[in-house]
């Protein structure tokens, strides 16, 4: 059985990834808006 502040830190771990994955996500979007042609040669 997990303590109140082992699932505290669980939850703010996911979080963090989370959140990390997120920005990960919108930098992509954001190069792709751009049109960044290192990686448009990339996935040509």
């Amino acid at each position: 059985m997990l303590t109140p502040e082992q699932v505290a830190a669980t939850q703010k771990a996911n979080l963090e990834i989370l959140f990390g994955l997120g920005n990960k996500i919108i930098q992509g979007v954001e190069k792709l808006a751009a049109g960044d042609p290192h990686d448009t040669e990339r996935h040509a």
